[in-house]
């Protein structure tokens, strides 16, 4: 068994003095990045995720699998071929 404070140690490296998190209303509930549908052509299909201003998003998976691919997509290096990503509102 591992407990909360042992798995936060083994991700980021260090002890945390706290881990509580105060986030306002308004401020949790802002989508900084928004994918919807977001598609490229064998090499991965349909994603949609919604991410608010505080949280981690971690994307894992095995060689091969698009994670690089979408992620160049969110960037801009390479266009989708259907889907749309949002940042903070804009397109």
């Amino acid at each position: 068994d591992i407990d909360r404070d042992h798995l936060v140690r083994g991700i980021v490296g260090q002890e945390l003095m706290s881990t509580d998190h105060k986030v306002g209303r308004e401020c949790a509930a802002s989508t900084c990045l928004q994918v919807d549908n977001l598609s490229r052509n064998g090499e991965f299909h349909d994603i949609s995720l919604h991410l608010r201003r505080g949280e981690i998003l971690g994307i894992y998976g095995l060689m091969g699998s698009g994670r690089s691919e979408f992620l160049n997509c969110i960037y801009g290096l390479t266009v989708a071929d259907s889907g749309s990503v949002t940042l903070q509102g804009k397109p």
